[in-house]
């Protein structure tokens, strides 16, 4: 069974941490169902039981840092009746002494809990944490950049779309006046007045013989 295993290959400090550490991952991975968690709760209290029939201290010391996450994601969002099974375990532990006061309150509180645990992970990976960190987000504001350039230019385009069509292409010279008739107004000018004879001199009959002459 799986206590079994555990005390087979626990061998080791490094070799406890490992496999108690691979539990913590299997409970608190997304996805994970309620059963899953459940069944590897309820093994944590088998090889506690055995620790301290053996005293295997180094077990239960790994035991007693992953406990709180382990217990706290698989209390999370849970029905009455699977909240009850937990229950009964946490008193389970509370008689048997398995775990500190600070850590039997803990449980009891799984959201603030889990939290803390959180926030302690990030504290103590901080320095490999901050530069994917701060990477993302210089990768987010260029592509938010980019994306607010893209809509101010296609705002641009459509606004232009929707201008009325004769004053679409204005003249530089007269904005009001549209090209075509910027180009054709030089040569609008009024037809030439009627020729004027009396402004002529005038010429006598005799004169105007002499030239036929």
């Amino acid at each position: 069974n799986g206590k079994g295993w555990i005390f087979a290959h626990a061998t080791t400090y490094a070799r406890s941490e490992v496999i108690i550490l691979y539990i913590l991952r299997r409970v608190t991975e997304p996805g994970a169902s309620f059963e899953t968690k459940l069944h590897l709760v309820y093994l944590i209290n088998d090889v506690l039981h055995h620790c301290f029939r053996k005293n295997a201290d180094d077990l239960k010391k790994i035991l007693e840092n992953a406990v709180v996450p382990i217990f706290c994601s698989t209390s999370i969002g849970v029905d009455a009746d699977k909240q009850q099974k937990l229950s009964k375990l946490h008193k389970l532990w509370e008689t048997n002494k398995y775990f500190s006061q600070q850590i039997l309150d803990q449980l009891q509180n799984p959201a603030a809990s889990l939290a803390a645990y959180q926030a302690g992970l990030i504290a103590e990976y901080a320095s490999l944490i901050t530069p994917i960190t701060t990477a993302i987000q210089t990768q987010y504001a260029l592509l938010q950049k980019q994306h607010q350039d893209f809509v101010a230019h296609l705002t641009g385009q459509l606004h232009q779309m929707q201008m009325p069509v004769p004053y679409a292409f204005q003249s530089p010279a007269n904005p009001m006046m549209p090209v075509q008739q910027a180009v054709a107004a030089p040569y609008m000018q009024p037809p030439p007045a009627a020729f004027d004879q009396s402004s002529l001199p005038a010429v006598q009959p005799q004169e105007l013989k002499l030239q036929v002459i």
